[in-house]
């Protein structure tokens, strides 16, 4: 487990220090508002994946654990059925997102190309993972997410590419295809005979969907709580104010993803399979793990954030963003709380509360969005990351209620 999570951290952080690379690139040579569409952008891009996806994975990822692997692919084939249809069905939420004016109609063929390959490379990450594969997982993260920013820099500094922001996206869409394609040679591996010969099990994606809509409504609750103070944030002070937070928010949500790639990962699957197998014990041990490795990742890497912000900072040279190093004093609170809800979020996950998980996500995002119109008119950015601190405090809170309200029932 030691040896697997050292690999998984290494390759997220090689990701996310790629992706702390082109958040610095794209603050020091484009401007603040170029940012700021950026980050409407890449909100946009993870809004449309959700209800793409409607959180189905929970329901797949629990049946790739129990199904022998000659079946696997018919349940990732059946899974993308429904997705196609899902993409067809939000499509007007996209063209709304232009037609509205959040962003401009030049990003509209990017966006939706992104949207796509982000999509089918993510759930193949998260069908790795509940393969017990996170090593794999995390290549098709970086492919995805960090490789393409790799050559993007290299090009630029050696002149061969602009520092435009269609540039940028260009080449994120080559890394996301680039990913799909390594992930779909690795599934072509298994057995491949049921999805010619099986035609879509329409009944086991029904079933799914009864499962999936307690996730969906909860995800896209937590989905609000997180992003939903970017388009507050653009409407009342536009796209700079956007810009900065998306910076400081981007460089704090450094904890999430190490936590998650280096603990959740590993141990969630594990958490899955103690439950199904009624193993009390070794799901509460499970849990321990989960929330030691969570609080180790916390107190190293928030010390490291805190340390060497400033010089970032310095580094960067943009006065609209020095004067502004107490809100990432905010923001790494805030990931803190959203990274400590995790430990009984997945703990709910493992023993099938599902109900309760939207229970306290619903309260918590409408804590959320009271706070953000009541702040965000007034206090901008520092508002929009106080209502972060608060919703996502109700949420670890009413979560680990929940979990030990109920665990010895679930027994």
């Amino acid at each position: 487990m030691i040896k697997q999570s050292f690999i998984n951290i290494i390759l997220r952080g090689t990701t996310l220090l790629c992706k702390f690379i082109l958040l610095l690139f794209i603050a020091k040579f484009l401007t603040l508002e170029e940012l700021g569409v950026f980050g409407i952008i890449s909100t946009s891009v993870l809004l449309l994946i959700f209800v793409i996806g409607i959180d189905f994975y929970m329901h797949t990822t629990r049946d790739i654990l129990r199904v022998s692997k000659s079946q696997l692919l018919c349940l990732i084939r059946d899974q993308f059925a429904l997705n196609a249809i899902m993409f067809f069905i939000s499509l007007p939420f996209l063209v709304l997102l232009f037609y509205s004016g959040f962003l401009p109609w030049m990003y509209f063929i990017f966006v939706t190309l992104i949207v796509i390959f982000d999509y089918i490379s993510q759930e193949c990450t998260r069908v790795f993972i509940a393969l017990k594969k996170p090593v794999f997982a995390n290549v098709i993260l970086f492919l995805r997410m960090g490789g393409w920013i790799i050559v993007f820099i290299t090009l630029y500094f050696l002149g061969f590419v602009s520092s435009s922001l269609v540039t940028i996206l260009t080449f994120w869409i080559i890394g996301s295809f680039t990913s799909v394609l390594v992930a779909v040679l690795e599934l072509l591996k298994y057995e491949k005979e049921l999805v010619v010969i099986k035609a879509i099990d329409w009944a086991w994606i029904k079933k799914g969907l009864s499962v999936a809509k307690i996730f969906f409504f909860s995800t896209l609750s937590l989905k609000v709580i997180e992003l939903s103070d970017r388009y507050i944030l653009k409407y009342f002070h536009g796209d700079e104010a956007v810009g900065q937070y998306t910076f400081f928010y981007s460089i704090a949500n450094v904890l999430q993803a190490f936590v998650f790639s280096g603990v959740v990962a590993v141990i969630y699957p594990k958490m899955i399979e103690s439950y199904q197998r009624k193993r009390k014990l070794s799901l509460f041990a499970n849990i321990r793990k989960l929330t030691l490795g969570t609080l180790y990742i916390i107190l190293i890497l928030s010390t490291a954030l805190l340390l060497f912000m400033k010089p970032v900072l310095v580094v960067v040279g943009r006065e609209g963003l020095l004067d502004y190093y107490d809100l990432f004093l905010l923001l790494i609170a805030s990931t803190i709380v959203m990274v400590l809800s995790y430990i009984p979020h997945f703990a709910l996950v493992a023993i099938e509360k599902e109900w309760l998980i939207l229970k306290s996500t619903l309260i918590s995002m409408i804590v959320s969005l009271t706070l953000n119109f009541l702040l965000i008119p007034s206090y901008g950015i520092y508002g929009a990351a106080i209502s972060a601190i608060f919703a996502f405090t109700v949420l670890a809170s009413i979560k680990t209620y929940y979990f030990r309200a109920n665990v010895e029932a679930a027994f």
